[in-house]
């Protein structure tokens, strides 16, 4: 009688974890605040503000292309601009930088000029 008592509550406790797993309809979108980011440091090899791309290449000296637009964050680890939002016309050939990128379409979320 106790080793079914157990089983019971196992299962019954299972099933109620189980319901809330899949309350999400299979129409809703993730919200752009949870969709999943990375970084990755390196220099700038090429900018084309017009198709508003950046590549980078790692220190591994392989190339990465990210697409920037206006909502993308640029700053610098410099004192004076460390919290402003720069202009994308800052950005150079040969400058170092972190970027800040969303994994399913590679879209710099956060540019940041490094010392």
């Amino acid at each position: 009688f106790i080793n079914r008592a157990v089983v019971f509550i196992v299962l019954a406790g299972s099933l109620t974890f189980a319901q809330g797993s899949g309350s999400l309809s299979r129409n809703a979108t993730p919200s752009e605040d949870f969709k999943v980011t990375r970084s990755l440091e390196g220099k700038v090899k090429e900018i084309a503000t017009k198709d508003k791309r950046l590549v980078i290449e790692d220190k591994n000296g392989e190339r990465h292309t990210f697409h920037f637009s206006d909502q993308t964050e640029i700053t610098s680890s410099k004192n004076q601009t460390r919290s402003k939002s720069l202009d994308v016309s800052v950005l150079k050939p040969g400058e170092s930088v972190k970027v800040v990128f969303r994994v399913s379409d590679s879209h710099a979320v956060k540019l940041r000029l490094l010392d």
